[in-house]
């Protein structure tokens, strides 16, 4: 896109890892939008510079620069927030959550007072993560309350003017609490690998966390069924990123997902999956859209899922075409371009209103 720019937008990440590399790819798309781009880290004071500020990624750990907008207020500077990270249980009522929400690090914007308040809301935590204590840790639990905490200090305080999230389920969580928010996947990403059309000698592989007790056990309940019904399962015993886990799905012909927060929905899976030819079997989701359940990838309760693989596993002509469609619905509704389309207007108009 040519001509006069469209206003001045500072990109706000933690610059870590796969957040670093969408921080790059976020701004060249928002350059091709017509928008002048900056990238900061987190309390970097040349994000107040930018007529827009947009804070992407894990919005709870930015506590610097939540302080540093609170102590530089401007009616010409906007601020939205994309979130990329998990949000509290949707059952936790907003009184009881806002109360959680005081204790955390958010409302100080200094690092070091992280773990004092951390020791402070401590037993409070305890008590409120206890139903969902076989899906997260104490200390995970607070993660997500913080995620919250900003986004309800922001709204409060008047800084905060515009919500984009990762997940329709975030967007949708937001809206019952009377929190407008946009949908905006982050979106297939080349860290998730490519087809190397290498032999698919693996029936089924899981990767991600097992701190979960509750992912724990339906992972070794699904294993030993799918083993005993003939499948081939791998499991990596250790974190794999890169080249590595490239080859390893490469190998796969299934993906599976199971729940590390029930309400949570990380479509990095079905990413990951699509980018390297495999498919992707799931236990229900709470919000699949934008995915099609039985046509985008498989999904059955726990209880079926084994022998709804193995048919899978099977119908080699039914999985290419599952994951053919997963491909199609990713690259039609959830990329960084199409994402960051979606939001352009939005970010224009709050510049427009700002000037």
């Amino acid at each position: 896109m040519t001509g006069e720019s469209s206003g001045h937008v500072v990109l706000v990440s933690r610059q870590q890892g796969v957040e670093a590399l969408f921080q790059e790819q976020a701004a060249d798309e928002l350059r091709q939008q017509g928008f002048r781009v900056s990238c900061c880290g987190d309390g970097d004071p040349d994000l107040l510079r930018g007529e827009l500020v947009l804070i992407m990624g894990a919005v709870g750990s930015m506590r610097r620069t939540s302080r540093l907008l609170e102590r530089n207020p401007s009616t010409d500077r906007k601020v939205a927030v994309w979130i990329f990270e998990p949000l509290p249980p949707p059952d936790v009522p907003m009184r009881t959550l806002r109360l959680a929400s005081r204790l955390s690090a958010v409302h100080t914007g200094r690092h070091w007072t992280k773990p004092f308040l951390h020791f402070l809301s401590r037993p409070f935590d305890r008590v409120l993560y206890r139903p969902y204590r076989h899906e997260v840790s104490v200390q995970l639990f607070r993660f997500l309350v913080d995620n919250f905490a900003m986004i309800d200090r922001g709204l409060r305080k008047g800084w905060l003017d515009r919500i984009f999230t990762s997940t329709e389920q975030k967007r949708l969580y937001l809206q019952g609490l009377g929190i407008e928010a946009e949908f905006a996947p982050v979106g297939q990403q080349p860290a998730f690998g490519r087809d190397l059309e290498l032999q698919r000698d693996i029936d089924v592989v899981f990767i991600g966390s097992l701190k979960s007790a509750s992912r724990r056990a339906e992972l070794g309940n699904l294993r030993e069924q799918l083993e005993r019904l003939g499948l081939t399962v791998v499991v990596p015993e250790k974190p794999i990123w890169g080249e590595e886990r490239t080859k390893l799905v490469n190998r796969a012909k299934v993906l599976v997902h199971l729940h590390k927060m029930h309400w949570d929905t990380p479509w990095m899976r079905w990413c990951l999956a699509a980018a390297n030819g495999a498919a992707v079997a799931s236990v229900p989701l709470s919000v699949p859209a934008p995915m099609r359940p039985g046509i985008d990838y498989l999904s059955a309760p726990i209880n079926e899922l084994a022998e709804e693989i193995l048919s899978l596993v099977r119908d080699e002509p039914r999985r290419r075409a599952m994951v053919e469609d997963c491909q199609s619905t990713i690259a039609d509704q959830m990329t960084c371009a199409t994402s960051v389309s979606r939001m352009a207007p939005h970010l224009r108009s709050l510049i427009s209103t700002g000037s």
